[in-house]
């Protein structure tokens, strides 16, 4: 399989790098290589180590609101579904501080992956009837005292979510 095309993203989120792969079809389904540590060696300054791998399972309308820290660099990737991915700057000293970015629809078919700097917030909102999200983390989880949490609906960004806000299900943590 041939290496992912990466995506700079840094005119929109300083230090956001988004990976596209090519993934092989056929009537059985699909195949990509989702990791490797040799694509990071394609991107100039960024030699990480990645320690815990996590995964979300949603339903639709299931909406993961904006968390990150100040320790982690992610690599975020839809596996399975279709989600709308948008991603949040909370770095004060970061000159797209306060900047947003939607990725637009993602999913398990249409294979990317994205990088996040440490204080670069990611959420997502499940569209199809289920999802899976995965989170590489190069840290590790970090204490929900120690977190970056901003509202999915803050007024101090100019955020538009896709379908009905009544239909959203949020954790008490996002409402």
């Amino acid at each position: 399989m041939n290496q992912p095309r990466i995506v700079n993203y840094d005119l929109y989120i300083r230090g956001v790098f988004g990976l596209e792969f090519d993934s092989f079809k056929d009537e059985r389904g699909y195949n990509f290589e989702g990791f490797n540590h040799n694509y990071l060696k394609r991107i100039p300054a960024l030699d990480l180590i990645f320690k815990v791998d996590s995964f979300s399972k949603s339903r639709k309308w299931t909406l993961r609101g904006f968390h990150g820290d100040r320790q982690n660099h992610k690599l975020v990737q839809c596996l399975s579904g279709r989600i709308q991915l948008i991603l949040l700057d909370a770095r004060p000293n970061s000159s797209s501080y306060g900047k947003t970015l939607d990725i637009g629809v993602t999913s398990g078919v249409l294979p990317k992956a994205f990088i996040l700097p440490p204080g670069v917030l990611n959420a997502h909102l499940c569209l199809s009837e289920e999802c899976i999200f995965f989170y590489k983390l190069t840290y590790g989880y970090v204490p929900i005292t120690e977190q970056i949490h901003v509202k999915w609906n803050s007024p101090n960004y100019n955020i538009s979510w896709m379908g009905n806000s009544k239909d959203f299900i949020l954790s008490e943590r996002d409402k």
